[in-house]
């Protein structure tokens, strides 16, 4: 999650996770799955070190809400895709 209104679409700048695979963001709009492949140059294998990223404004971020909700009230992220919502796996 950036400070950039431009962050509503895939972008050069994206926090990807990976475990072993590059992973698509996964999201539920209107009862409809939809599966987003990023593109981007930061790929993590820690979860810290992909919300840290995301916090010093290095790109847009999928995570767990508890994870990043702390952050959110004093503006050092803010939500993006708010019509979307996580698939719960």
């Amino acid at each position: 999650m950036r400070r950039s209104p431009s962050c509503s679409r895939p972008s050069p700048d994206c926090c990807r996770p990976t475990l072993g695979g590059l992973f698509a963001w996964e999201f539920v709009k209107d009862g409809q799955e939809l599966k987003v492949r990023m593109e981007g140059q930061m790929i993590y294998n820690n979860m810290a070190m992909q919300l840290h990223s995301a916090l010093d404004g290095l790109g847009v971020a999928c995570m767990a809400e508890d994870v990043v909700l702390p952050y959110v009230p004093n503006g050092r992220l803010v939500r993006v895709l708010d019509d979307l919502s996580q698939r719960n796996r």
